[in-house]
């Protein structure tokens, strides 16, 4: 099951990237596969959901993610 967090940072990464999830849950752990509008794929990988919560954090904090994703968002609400 999932917590708010998790809930929280997996939905406010789908909304900005806007690109396509594979997810898949297995005894192994838990594999997000995302394939971004521009062809390049992202994979995490984790036991929990709040750990893919916390790698998809750290990756919309790079900057690749804020300048692609983020702030075209935010100059278009302007």
């Amino acid at each position: 099951m999932m917590s708010l967090y998790a809930k929280t940072i997996i939905n406010q990464f789908e909304q900005y990237s806007k690109c396509e999830f594979n997810k898949t849950e297995n005894k192994s752990g838990i594999i997000v596969e995302c394939y971004f509008p521009n062809g390049r794929k992202k994979i995490f990988r984790s036991d929990t959901w709040d750990g893919i919560a916390f790698e998809m954090n750290g990756f919309m904090r790079r900057p690749f993610f804020k300048v692609n994703y983020i702030l075209p968002v935010l100059n278009s609400e302007r």
